[in-house]
């Protein structure tokens, strides 16, 4: 007779299961039925609606193999929130692509560390105390302001010449950055009688510029999927390119130590100026000094220009939406233009950050193993039909206010290069903004006016 004793056999869990997805081929995992749309957009649908296409079939948490790396997938706020939120500690580590490890210090230092530490939260502490404080944003802001005015002068003095838009903005954006990290700026070449910037700066404006084109990339991206690691031959281009704007940095950074050094009773009874001032009073090792500087080029440069971009795209057709944008800004009124540039976000989001695992966890009933890979697909969260359904009136049954951009005739949509682990700019291809923009009869409705 088999005798068991109470309490002697424990039962034990079933282990959870792992997400659903599509099917992974050897080497290129779902890349066949994923990033075809990206290499050929008229031939398939582009990655983010296809990838919002197979959440019908898998649900909001699915497992999708980008080349040999297996990625979980989320489609859905509930499911973003339990991932970020309400588990955010199991998922504070970055994915280190080989691209991005290379030109960002290998995940080592800045704000983009592969996991978080004493480092990482002694940055945060002095970006969020001091660098975006209310006070200091509100002290650069006029600043800021400034700068847009300068790009309308720029758009009305070239009016008429061809000269396209992107790099217009983007030499904007990156005024605004230079303006906020050194206290410095490059001109339009419109701009008579301008100061000349200090060579170093002029440099590493073309240098971020080029790093971010290589990153964006098809090529940097197939070498990524394809697992190349950052110091074959194939990467060389943009190795190279990353020294020469690493040394630029390290030039800018030694000269503000010079000045500081020469003048420090005076540094040391002012409050800091610009980011670089502050890094540098707050005594960080020189690594994140220099990185931070980098992750605020190379994330805070094309997508800001990008999201620009469609702005102007969307509202070129609309001179109504146009009109009354100016005159809230003008009038600093209802919160249009706000309620406008959110609505753009939504219709054109950019790519999410991705996360990674840092323990062997759970989401929504799945099992998620330490190291995953986890990304929101932002756009499947702002096209959700459900949701748009629910967003689409107000309380009293109107439109809402932020829903004109929705009446906008439709645009290709870009393509997308994953999985790069930062908002990604548009590519010269089909669904170009700047592409659209320069359609006849569309620039020619536009008409930049200063806004005083």
């Amino acid at each position: 007779t088999l005798r068991v004793a109470r309490g002697r056999c424990p039962i034990r869990a079933m282990p959870k299961p792992l997400a659903p997805g599509p099917v992974a081929l050897p080497l290129v995992g779902a890349l066949p039925q994923i990033g075809l749309g990206m290499l050929a957009p008229g031939l398939a649908e582009q990655p983010h609606r296809r990838l919002a296409a197979l959440s019908q079939t898998y649900g909001d948490v699915m497992t999708v193999n980008f080349g040999r790396e297996p990625w979980l997938v989320l489609s859905s706020p509930e499911a973003v929130h339990e991932a970020f939120v309400t588990k955010g500690g199991d998922f504070a580590g970055r994915p280190q692509v080989a691209s991005m490890s290379l030109s960002a210090g290998s995940g080592r230092a800045g704000f983009g560390r592969q996991l978080p530490d004493a480092g990482l939260r002694e940055l945060r502490r002095a970006a969020y105390s001091t660098l975006f404080s209310d006070e200091a944003v509100a002290a650069k802001q006029s600043e800021l302001e400034a700068e847009a005015h300068l790009l309308s002068d720029h758009l009305l003095a070239t009016s008429g010449t061809g000269e396209p838009l992107r790099p217009s903005l983007r030499r904007c954006v990156g005024n605004m950055v230079l303006r906020f990290a050194f206290s410095s700026r490059v001109p339009y070449a419109s701009e008579e009688g301008a100061a000349a910037p200090p060579a170093p700066i002029a440099e590493l404006l073309r240098l971020t510029e080029a790093i971010w084109d290589s990153l964006a990339a098809t090529p940097t991206t197939v070498l990524d999927l394809l697992g190349v690691p950052s110091d074959n031959a194939a990467r060389e281009p943009l190795r190279r390119l990353v020294g020469q704007r690493d040394a630029v940095l390290r030039q800018v950074i030694a000269d503000r130590r010079a000045q500081r050094r020469g003048s420090a009773s005076v540094a040391a009874a002012s409050p800091a100026s610009d980011m670089l001032d502050v890094l540098l009073a707050s005594d960080l090792p020189e690594a994140d000094v220099l990185y931070a500087l980098v992750d605020l080029f190379v994330a805070g440069v094309s997508t800001v220009s990008t999201t620009l971009e469609w702005l102007l795209l969307l509202t070129a057709s609309q001179p109504l939406v146009q009109e009354r944008a100016r005159s809230d800004a003008l009038c600093a009124g209802s919160g249009y233009v706000g309620a406008l540039t959110k609505e753009v976000l939504r219709a054109k989001p950019p790519l999410l950050l991705p996360r990674t695992a840092t323990v062997e966890t759970s989401l929504r009933g799945f099992r998620v193993p330490r190291g995953c890979v986890v990304y929101a697909n932002n756009w499947a969260l702002a096209h959700s039909e459900e949701r748009g359904a629910e967003r689409s009136r107000d309380s009293r049954g109107e439109p809402r206010r932020d829903e004109v951009v929705a009446r906008c005739p439709p645009v290709p949509s870009p393509p997308l290069s994953l999985p790069l682990p930062l908002p990604l700019p548009l590519q010269r291809a089909t669904g170009d903004p700047a592409a659209a923009l320069s359609r006849p009869g569309r620039a020619r409705r536009m008409s930049p006016t200063r806004l005083r």
